[in-house]
């Protein structure tokens, strides 16, 4: 509604929409697996603006962008911004499939597949606890990941960082699963999901070390979080369809010392799988915000998270002109985070995106590469 507002305003505001924005980037550059600056990507994803204030008090926010940009005589990038308010990835990724998908089908939407099509009903959803109203008026307060610099809700703009693509192949993934269950024969979800992040994390961790990280000893609680999808776990259960935010964070804890040390795949795997369990199993702590209750004990200066999930696959959005090459996760340009996506190239495998100075890369990247061959 706001883009035909917008042109019927002025044909100049009608001739600017229609512009298309070119970039003078070096495509197949942006698409590899190696390290890149992380600047040259900021101009390709758009910039929500700022929020406002009106004159009643109320703030109002931009919540969703879309930014298309295009690479004559190579392709396009479509970056999108978007607010958590709207949805969560799930619902996200769906919306990118969904509109891929009608652009594929030109409109023809009698062929379009049904389960892409958002379920909106909120009252399906039964609140006992009233937890929607603790939680509203609890995120108008200050928060304490705000004043960290693991805020994953902000993009800060890393210039000097590079970025990088590790690929967890099938046969690297099984070769995880193999060491786990022969040294760990109780873990509690030996998954792709588990054993890639206790993998990275442990990389990651061991990176700093070799950068000399200052202030930090073995005693030091290090925490890993990442988002799990509720509806299933909900009664009535929600469908996978479901549109808005449906997802409560899962923190691991170990300390450093262990998780650096000889067993650290296998103690980051078993924290990984058991905050899982622990989640999944307490359908009840969830409607009572148990979850968001604890977060206050967590240091978010030693947090470590996850965006995306290995259920989310954005590289099967066809537009019509077939999978994408690539798909970055901008928003973990922050310390202390990584993506992780099914990979379109690979069969099984994963994709994990890290964000890192200059001198810690170099020394993932060996750590990443030798720990596997050394398993």
């Amino acid at each position: 509604m706001s883009s035909l507002r917008a042109k019927e305003r002025s044909s100049n505001n009608e001739r600017q929409l229609a512009r298309t924005a070119k970039s003078v980037e070096d495509f197949q550059h942006l698409v590899g697996n190696y390290s890149r600056n992380a600047s040259r990507f900021y101009s390709l994803i758009p910039q929500l603006p700022p929020e406002s204030v009106e004159s009643g008090g109320a703030r109002v926010s931009a919540i969703f962008a879309i930014q298309v940009a295009l690479f004559p005589n190579y392709g396009i990038t479509i970056g999108f911004a978007n607010q958590h308010v709207i949805g969560d990835a799930n619902t996200v990724t769906r919306f990118i499939r969904a509109w891929a998908s009608i652009n594929k089908l030109e409109g023809e939407t009698e062929l379009f597949d049904n389960k892409f099509l958002p379920f909106y009903d909120r009252e399906r959803i039964e609140d006992p606890y009233k937890l929607a109203i603790v939680l509203f008026n609890e995120m108008k307060k200050p928060q304490p990941w705000q004043e960290s610099e693991s805020d994953f809700r902000k993009v800060p703009m890393k210039n000097s960082n590079l970025r990088a693509t590790s690929v967890m192949s099938q046969d690297k993934i099984q070769m995880l699963k193999k060491y786990a269950i022969e040294n760990m024969p109780k873990l509690v979800h030996p998954s792709s999901f588990v054993l890639t992040c206790a993998y990275i994390r442990t990389s990651w961790l061991k990176s700093l070390e070799e950068i000399g990280e200052e202030n930090v000893d073995e005693h030091e609680a290090e925490y890993f979080g990442f988002m799990a999808d509720c509806r299933a776990r909900l009664s009535p259960s929600l469908p996978d369809n479901y549109f808005g935010n449906c997802i409560v964070p899962c923190i691991a804890k170990s300390t450093r010392g262990e998780l650096c040390g000889p067993q650290g795949i296998l103690i980051a795997a078993e924290e990984i799988g058991m905050s899982i369990g622990k989640r999944f199993n307490d359908k009840d702590g969830i409607l009572k915000g148990v979850w968001f209750y604890k977060s206050s004990e967590i240091n978010w200066k030693r947090l470590f998270i996850v965006s995306g999930s290995t259920k989310h696959d954005t590289n099967d959005a066809d537009f019509g002109w077939g999978k994408p090459e690539k798909y970055e996760c901008i928003s973990i340009d922050s310390d202390g985070a990584m993506s992780i996506n099914k990979s379109g190239k690979y069969e099984g495998g994963l994709e994990i995106g890290l964000s890192l100075p200059t001198n810690q890369m170099d020394i993932f990247a060996d750590i990443f590469a030798s720990g596997l061959k050394n398993l």
